[in-house]
């Protein structure tokens, strides 16, 4: 490409070099839109950091032509070398200002899950705690349930109109290409616009999303959900949220974790104390009507059911004994089957 048809800040700064022209109309290249516009006499200095191009200056004359001469292009070249290093001063300060950002929402969302002890609430924190460091129009956690994933937790539907049915979508695992991805790679995927990708699954109520930011939530080395992100801005997401998702994904897989540690433990605290309490009623010499209510009422804490039977063996010693049926109930209800003798083998209940 020629000089003009780049335009003059292109050729600056692919050049790294100074444009003086004493009147752009007469070059052979001109575009008519610049002179229409009736730019005249031309400069172009490449605003330089360390042989780094970061930018251009460019001036003109409008309707006459007023050379630049070699003084002025010396001042140019001297506030083009100050504004390229306060650009790039600006940059960094920018950058270390978002991840500061970025940290302190990490460990905000390290602090405040670390008490949380619910998966739901874990993954509904996260999704509040994402949205401070990258942006979202909407958002949406995915779980896998077998061979369909299905929407669990979701931000920013609701003001789409689409919430519900956001919510009842289950796709089948094999059909959603973007998420295969992420459960071979366990890595983050970034799809710059969903209407040009060609395995996207299309939705009617999706077809606004214009960029798309995912990440798998990875446990024991099983990807176990998704984080999904959707904008409405074309090629939006890009290779730094994929970073930052990345780690919010693992803070999600180490709570969610803990969670169910922690979970798991109250279980074993629950069987514990249920099992002591029978053993206590047990030398109590309770009645055998006494013992399965108690026996039922620990069962209960640690199993949810409406009805719980108990068939007794008339004689043990006898291999062709009969059972009798004791029917206990947590609601009130006929006894079903009380008192009801059957043969071992018959037994149903």
């Amino acid at each position: 490409q020629d000089s003009t048809e780049q335009g003059v800040a292109s050729t600056t700064i692919d050049h790294k070099q100074i444009v003086l022209l004493d009147d752009y109309q007469d070059h052979p290249d001109a575009q008519p839109k610049w002179i229409g516009a009736g730019v005249r006499s031309t400069l172009g200095v490449p605003l330089l950091v360390e042989e780094q191009v970061v930018g251009s200056l460019g001036l003109f004359t409008l309707d006459e032509i007023r050379p630049f001469g070699l003084e002025s292009v010396a001042s140019a070249e001297a506030m083009a070398q100050l504004a390229a290093m306060a650009i790039q001063r600006a940059r960094l300060f920018q950058a270390e200002q978002q991840q500061r950002q970025q940290a302190e929402a990490l460990r905000e969302a390290s602090v405040v899950l670390g008490a949380a002890l619910d998966t739901d609430k874990v993954l509904e924190r996260l999704l509040d705690q994402i949205h401070r460091v990258i942006p979202y129009d909407a958002a949406n956690v995915m779980w896998i349930e077998g061979d369909v994933v299905q929407v669990t937790h979701q931000r920013g539907y609701k003001a789409l109109g689409i919430a519900e049915v956001t919510a009842s979508i289950q796709l089948p695992l094999e059909q959603a290409r973007n998420l295969q991805v992420m459960i071979k790679s366990h890595r983050p995927h970034i799809i710059p616009d969903p209407q040009e990708y060609p395995d996207w699954i299309d939705f009617e109520t999706t077809r606004w999303i214009r960029s798309w930011a995912g990440a798998p939530i990875v446990i024991r080395d099983k990807v176990v959900g998704f984080f999904s992100l959707d904008s409405r801005t074309p090629g939006f997401y890009t290779e730094e949220h994929r970073d930052i998702l990345a780690a919010f994904a693992n803070q999600a897989a180490i709570s969610i974790e803990n969670a169910n540690l922690y979970q798991a433990e109250q279980k074993r605290r629950q069987q514990t104390v249920a099992l002591n309490h029978l053993t206590r009623r047990l030398s109590r010499g309770l009645t055998f009507n006494q013992l399965f209510d108690s026996f039922v009422a620990d069962v209960k804490i640690l199993v949810e059911f409406d009805r719980a039977s108990i068939a007794l063996a008339v004689n043990p010693d006898d291999p062709e004994t009969e059972f009798v049926m004791h029917t206990i109930f947590d609601r009130p209800g006929a006894p079903l089957s009380e008192g009801f003798t059957m043969p071992v083998m018959a037994s149903a209940a």
